[in-house]
């Protein structure tokens, strides 16, 4: 008996250990990313922030997008996506943000640069 509960655990921990130690697909853009830009007419300072979530399952975005329109009125537009590798060269994910959207994400990883559209008709892998 006790032999099988040896056995057991250590299936169970390799199975957690391999996928605990697989490196997600979005680890190279891991830190913050910050630069000047143009939203439409607006002149914008934004922050992309990537850092891993949940035991390194998931990359997080954190956006943060401070408009200047040409009458010095700012805007600030703020957003988080959680992106999970659901299955082999595929990501899934939800976005949320300062709007009140909150959107399912699908994108395969050949796609890269990414342009990630928002998928309705998506399932969000998040409760």
């Amino acid at each position: 008996m006790r032999k099988l509960t040896l056995i057991c655990c250590v299936l169970i921990f390799g199975l957690t250990a391999s996928h605990a130690f697989a490196q997600h697909p979005l680890t190279f853009l891991h830190g913050d990313w910050v630069g000047p830009g143009k939203t439409s007419v607006l002149i914008t300072s934004i922050r992309f922030t990537w850092k891993p979530a949940f035991g390194g399952q998931y990359t997080v975005l954190q956006l943060h997008n401070r408009m200047t329109g040409e009458d010095g009125q700012e805007f600030v537009f703020e957003g988080i996506g959680y992106y999970l590798a659901a299955e082999e060269q595929t990501l899934t994910g939800v976005w949320i943000d300062s709007q009140g959207n909150i959107l399912p994400l699908r994108f395969g990883l050949p796609e890269l640069p990414a342009t990630v559209k928002y998928c309705p008709d998506c399932q969000s892998t998040l409760p």
